[in-house]
């Protein structure tokens, strides 16, 4: 049956393929690959490749979203708990020299929004959260991504030309916000290779269930 389902589905991503128990349906964008899980604590996982200029590796990266206040439900007294959230953001850092450790630290796009936003002080409750999950931790070491879990700060349809004017439009939306949803956003070089490639495709798609069911277990205990 597995490989009948295969035969069908000649022209999916091998990610697919490695996913096809955790997938719902899939579908080609283009630039990208839109993923919906069947059971999973965020709600779309965006795959965009590239490669890299001068190897056979390939850059992807892994892009999923959790939403916790729609626009349709998003109102004026819903603002603060945006801003509470805002404080979380956090991307993944590494400590030590041989034995590099993973670790959650502040996102570096705060030091650049603080002038102007003054509340805008660190809330390590995400970060501390996700450094004392085990089975996290121990996934990111053999991974070594790139990894960022931000908020989504831009009005939709807004492109943006250079970071003046992006941070122009973090700052308005920090104060008008349309909606609460988290971006996480994981990068990693595939070796040409093949070997041990459904691990770590899985692997990724654990990371970002893992962070998202922390995201949701605090907004639960917040709200």
């Amino acid at each position: 049956m597995k490989i009948l389902n295969r035969l069908k589905n000649l022209r999916a991503p091998p990610y697919v393929f490695s996913l096809e128990d955790k997938i719902k349906r899939w579908c080609d964008l283009g630039e990208k690959v839109e993923i919906i899980p069947k059971e999973a604590d965020f709600d779309v996982l965006y795959v965009k490749k590239k490669h890299v200029p001068f190897s056979l590796s390939t850059k992807y990266s892994f892009l999923s979203t959790v939403t916790l206040v729609p626009k349709k439900k998003m109102t004026s007294e819903l603002f603060q708990l945006y801003r509470r959230l805002k404080r979380m953001e956090c991307i993944l850092g590494w400590r030590g020299i041989i034995r590099r450790k993973p670790v959650f630290i502040r996102h570096p796009s705060h030091t650049r929004l603080l002038p102007h936003i003054k509340d805008l002080i660190f809330d390590d409750k995400l970060a501390k959260t996700l450094n004392i999950d085990e089975k996290l931790i121990k996934i990111l070491s053999n991974l070594k991504p790139n990894l960022e879990i931000i908020l989504y700060s831009l009005p939709e349809g807004i492109r943006v030309s250079d970071q003046k004017e992006l941070f122009s439009h973090m700052i308005s939306y920090y104060e008008k916000p349309e909606e609460i949803k988290w971006v996480i956003t994981l990068e990693l070089i595939f070796p040409p290779s093949l070997t041990g490639y459904d691990k770590i495709v899985r692997n990724i798609f654990t990371t970002h269930n893992i962070i998202a069911r922390h995201i949701r277990k605090i907004v639960a205990n917040i709200r």
